[in-house]
């Protein structure tokens, strides 16, 4: 990272997080995509090996199932952990 973020090793979002990345992405790598989940206490981590920064309209439609269906997970009632994997 050029500029690292402050976030203390200990601490993680409490909230759970969809994360939806284009492995091709010319700006932000890979790598930082599975950074990211690590700072989250209940992340999922979607890559897409094709799509490049613009992965919702690259490929808006898997895309669009992926939110709807993180959404019904989360109007489903109370937060619970539940783990999440790394997918791709």
């Amino acid at each position: 990272l050029r500029y690292p973020p402050d976030f203390p090793a200990d601490k993680k979002i409490a909230v759970p997080t969809l994360i939806i990345w284009g492995a091709q992405d010319a700006a932000l790598s890979r790598g930082m995509a599975a950074e990211s989940a690590g700072m989250c206490a209940e992340a999922r981590l979607v890559l897409f090996e094709d799509a490049t920064h613009w992965v919702q309209h690259e490929e808006a439609g898997e895309v669009n199932e992926l939110v709807v269906e993180f959404m019904k997970r989360a109007d489903s009632g109370p937060w619970t952990v539940v783990p999440w994997e790394v997918e791709g």
